[in-house]
């Protein structure tokens, strides 16, 4: 069984990467898209070749599945701190529990609406584990993940950009154990953006 932070750090290699590619003070609306494909591009690198992807026989992997990139869907959000940094247990999708620690909350508007996320702190990056109206349908059942790196929160305030929404590995393989997205996560709303189903 992989537990949780493996999980989790093997996935943020993919982002690491590929946001170390791009200065994120000069991208602007016209090369939102670019960093998008590129992102992409190393997503299915990684998954074809490395030794981690969870995709067992690699020479039948087509590549992953997403939706249309929608710079609308990037937000910036208020971010209100937990008084004191604690693990918050997660069920986990063999029923089992794991443990994270909990940074805050962060707040948003999106489609004229205002929602909230919890996130936690995974070593150099910021964990947002959600789920949406999509969930089942056009996305994987059990939700999907964010990985924000730690300078995209400044002075309480935190980019979020849902266009790098991705499936946990459990998606792909179901040795690999996830945690699920806590209620408190769930968003009563379709992201249409990211990663889809994968089939």
């Amino acid at each position: 069984m992989k537990n949780i932070i493996f999980i989790i750090l093997a996935l943020s290699v993919i982002g690491i990467f590929v946001f170390s590619l791009v200065d994120s003070q000069k991208i602007a609306k016209v090369s939102h898209k670019e960093a998008l494909e590129k992102h992409r591009i190393a997503t299915d690198e990684y998954f074809k070749t490395n030794q981690d992807s969870p995709f067992e026989n690699k020479e039948k992997f087509n590549g992953l599945k997403y939706f249309g990139g929608d710079s609308l869907y990037s937000v910036v959000a208020d971010v209100q701190f937990v008084q004191k940094s604690e693990q918050t247990k997660f069920v986990m999708t063999d029923s089992s529990a794991g443990e994270v620690k909990k940074v805050g909350v962060a707040q948003f508007k999106l489609a004229g609406k205002t929602f909230s996320l919890s996130f936690y702190k995974e070593n150099d990056h910021y964990f947002i584990p959600f789920k949406d109206l999509t969930n089942g349908n056009e996305t994987y059942g059990a939700g999907r993940y964010l990985n924000v790196s730690l300078d995209k929160l400044k002075e309480n305030k935190m980019e979020i950009d849902f266009n790098y929404a991705y499936n946990p590995y459990c998606a792909y393989n179901h040795t690999f154990v996830c945690p699920i997205p806590p209620k408190e996560n769930n968003l009563q709303l379709s992201i249409l953006v990211g990663e889809k189903e994968y089939e």
